[in-house]
């Protein structure tokens, strides 16, 4: 008996798999959260106005800490005279202070690039964010929330992946909530990982919890006869479409990927060093995804948008970052994770200077509205590509002083790329290569041998 797609994609299974990846291998049939971006139709991957070059015989793995909402730059940095209810800590960089809520961060400060001189024009988060990646200010829907990983516009970690024979993997650390402008796969070699990472859980994998791999192969051999896949008109694109996306969560789960999601076989010791949290949670797969061939792995992390309550928030999230991030950086100097990963932390704008109230109808205290104009960046990576040191500064008004140049945060990113070895050079509009690069800043220094 032939099913009709339109019945069949109108279910609740169906539609989950269909506009979120692979939900339904993962929320109705196997434990866990695997999401797959759904894949572009291939007349827009043809109109790609990018292709990835490999420009140095030394290509990095990268690790991303995205901090979604616009955390607060003022109360990280902590410049002379701002108003902030943190208390700055010197650091192992002379003469150089930061917040007290990060004092492991603050003893290896200097073994990182710090930019304190980041910007941009866009104060609203989907289009920040969009421009932070792409240079555009358009790719955002009509919520305005980023739609730049399109093949068209944007998400060159995805296509560098590809590049890489790799995927582009977005864990989300903001559960219970979906990341805010976040940084996710929306390419067909993409995918993201929405879990509840609360206490001692770690990724709810199939592989969690004793599940051997002759009982997963028997879940999906059912989830292959429940469904009917031999039936499906594979004519209908959405059907295609749900096809290609479960199967490539399936492979995840069960290539060489799979294991890294099992946290349980984590030395217990690293959990508490990293933080038996989201974030420790996502920073310890981030790096066994690593260690088992991925190349590019962020983590969406939140929620940074404190309009209100910023005090109690950030003395949640910012040690919370001071854990994860030092300790992630200790287990590439043990060998733990491969020497030569580099390692980001960005967020798409700062925040104001002014603290101000919340709305009368909310019960809280201060808080920061968003601020475009200044915003930092934390970049550790390799000897011979990324050179230690502090760069830039802000006033307390959240300005650059005079003898600053501000480094325009697309061109900031597009150097993470070229850091990592790789570039985007702009194609014609007949998709042929025309020799020039995308504007970047040469921050780092890996070179083509």
């Amino acid at each position: 008996m032939r099913v009709d797609p339109q019945i069949l994609i109108g279910r609740r299974v169906f539609l989950q798999a269909a506009f979120a990846g692979a939900a339904a291998v993962a929320n109705e049939v196997l434990p866990g959260g695997v999401s797959l971006g759904a894949p572009s139709r291939p007349d827009v991957v043809a109109r790609q106005n990018y292709r990835i070059v490999q420009t140095s015989k030394r290509t990095l793995p990268l690790i991303v800490f995205w901090l979604g909402g616009g955390a607060s730059h003022i109360d990280i940095e902590l410049p002379e005279g701002a108003a902030s209810p943190f208390r700055p800590t010197r650091t192992s960089v002379p003469g150089v202070v930061i917040s007290d809520q990060l004092p492991r961060t603050a003893r290896i400060l200097n073994k990182v690039a710090f930019f304190r001189n980041i910007t941009h024009n866009q104060s609203d988060h989907g289009p920040a964010t969009a421009l932070f990646f792409t240079g555009s200010d358009r790719l955002t829907n009509d919520r305005g929330d980023s739609r730049f990983n399109t093949p068209l516009n944007a998400n060159a970690m995805a296509q560098a992946a590809r590049y890489a024979n790799s995927r582009y993997i977005a864990l989300n650390a903001s559960e219970p909530r979906a990341p805010y402008s976040g940084v996710e796969g929306r390419d067909p070699n993409s995918f993201s990982i929405r879990c509840n990472f609360t206490g001692d859980n770690s990724y709810p994998s199939p592989l969690n919890g004793g599940v051997s791999g002759e009982r997963l192969t028997a879940r999906l051999d059912l989830l292959r006869q429940m469904q009917g896949l031999g039936d499906l008109d594979s004519s209908d694109p959405r059907v295609a479409q749900f096809v290609e996306t479960q199967q490539v969560g399936i492979d995840t789960l069960t290539s060489r990927l799979g294991p890294s999601f099992n946290l349980n076989r984590t030395d217990p010791r690293l959990r508490d060093r990293l933080g038996r949290n989201p974030l420790g949670n996502a920073a310890l797969t981030a790096g066994n995804l690593i260690n088992a061939g991925a190349r590019f792995v962020t983590i969406n992390d939140g929620f940074w948008d404190d309009h209100w309550d910023l005090e109690p928030n950030m003395r949640v999230l910012l040690p919370r970052l001071d854990n994860a991030f030092s300790g992630l950086l200790e287990m590439i100097e043990m060998g733990i994770i491969p020497e030569d990963t580099m390692v980001v932390i960005a967020t798409e704008f700062g925040r104001a200077p002014v603290l101000t109230p919340p709305p009368e109808e909310i019960s809280g205290t201060v808080g920061r509205d968003h601020w475009p104009l200044s915003s930092f960046a934390v970049v550790y990576g390799p000897e011979g590509v990324v050179q230690p040191e502090v760069v830039g500064s802000i006033n307390r008004h959240a300005r650059f002083t005079d003898k600053v140049i501000p480094y325009k945060a697309h061109e900031f990113w597009e150097a993470v790329l070229n850091g990592c070895g790789y570039a985007r050079e702009e194609l014609d509009r007949s998709g042929r290569p025309t020799g020039r690069m995308f504007p970047s800043l040469r921050l780092f220094h890996n070179k083509a041998a």
